[in-house]
């Protein structure tokens, strides 16, 4: 089953600066899909898209078959179903911060879906745990490392079980340790969950990912394909400045 589908989508921001140009693609159920580009390529324009964030001035967008529009967000049926199911992860975390405490901050989503309130405290707990990270519990995120903040935010997204993730660079400012972990976990997940992974980070791609798209600093596809063999086309790698030349 096909989740979101794009077809010829560009995007400019209200400035005039390109965001995408012609840019297709699909992500169907159950895959780790990787978006791998330079900074500056549109992955972060192209994951708010996919979440309802943006909206492209040319092209379509289609998730389970039907057109995500502006229209269809005013739906509130379709607009909650659709939160519930995708999760998005910013690149900077601070601008999800939305509570003082660590605490509110995940429990904040299993209370807005009306989960019981044991329940919803033990799937915090659960969280907390597993990013090691109990001691914040009463801390005010903004006054966090940016490491802790990306835990905070992953964190209280995890905690609602949502099918689709959408992640801009996950592992960025995390300790070696945390980033492992994580790409365990996401691997983990991989056959039960359906995600989208944006990053430049070509290890943490090809340990998770089944299939790639690479994208050019003119913010359109340059190729797409299976993980193991765009990867490791060195030549391809160093023309989309996602390689050291030798």
């Amino acid at each position: 089953m096909r989740i979101f589908e794009l077809n010829d989508v560009s995007f400019r921001y209200p400035d005039g600066t390109l965001g995408l140009s012609r840019v297709s693609l699909s992500l169907n159920k159950g895959e780790c899909l990787g978006i791998v580009g330079p900074n500056g390529s549109g992955k972060s324009t192209l994951l708010k898209i996919l979440a309802g964030l943006y909206f492209p001035q040319e092209g379509e967008v289609l998730y389970m078959g039907e057109a995500l529009s502006e229209e269809r967000f005013k739906e509130k049926l379709f607009r909650e179903n659709f939160r519930r199911k995708v999760a998005i992860l910013f690149q900077n975390p601070e601008s999800q911060i939305l509570f003082p405490t660590v605490w509110q901050e995940i429990l904040f989503g299993p209370q807005q879906l009306k989960i019981d309130q044991k329940e919803a405290e033990d799937k915090g707990n659960a969280m907390l745990r597993f990013f090691h990270i109990e001691h914040l519990k009463e801390r005010h995120p903004y006054k966090l490392s940016g490491g802790e903040k990306k835990k905070v935010i992953l964190a209280s997204l995890l905690v609602l079980d949502p099918e689709i993730l959408l992640l801009d660079e996950p592992t960025d400012n995390l300790d070696p340790r945390s980033a492992s972990e994580l790409t365990s976990y996401l691997s983990g997940l991989s056959s039960a969950k359906t995600i989208l992974l944006s990053t430049h980070d070509l290890n943490l791609m090809s340990k998770i990912c089944s299939r790639v798209y690479l994208l050019s600093e003119e913010k359109k596809v340059a190729a797409e394909g299976r993980a193991e063999g765009l990867l490791k086309d060195k030549g391809l790698l160093e023309k989309l400045n996602l390689a050291e030349v030798d």
